[in-house]
C-alpha cells in the first residue's frame, strides 16, 4: 500500500486527530456511520500499513493533524493505540 495516497487517513488524521481537536470518539462514529463501509475498510487498510511501515511515514503524518513524536517508536505506539481503540474495542488511549 505503500505507493497509494493515503486519502482516506490522512483526511481522517486532519479531522479527528489533530492536537487542538482530538476527537477519536467522533472519528469512531463517523467511520461506523451508515453508507461509510468502503471508507471504514480503507481507513483500517491505511492505518494497518502505517503500523506495518508500509503507509504514512511519521514525518507525512506529522504534517496533517500538527502533531510531532521524537522517534518513529512512539508514532507506532500513538497509531497501534489508535488502531485497538477503533477496531479492537480498547480503551480511549
Amino acid at each position: 500500500m505503500a505507493d497509494q495516497d493515503m486519502t482516506i487517513l490522512k483526511s481522517r488524521a486532519r479531522s479527528y486527530l489533530d492536537v487542538n481537536a482530538f476527537d477519536l470518539t467522533g472519528l469512531r462514529a463517523n467511520l461506523n456511520a451508515s453508507g461509510n463501509e468502503t471508507f471504514l475498510e480503507t481507513f483500517r487498510l491505511e492505518l494497518a500499513s502505517t503500523i506495518e511501515g508500509t503507509g504514512l511515514s511519521r514525518v507525512e503524518y506529522q504534517k496533517l493533524p500538527n502533531d510531532d513524536f521524537d522517534e518513529d517508536a512512539d508514532f507506532v505506539a500513538y497509531m497501534k493505540g489508535v488502531y485497538a481503540y477503533l477496531f479492537e474495542d480498547a480503551p480511549h488511549p
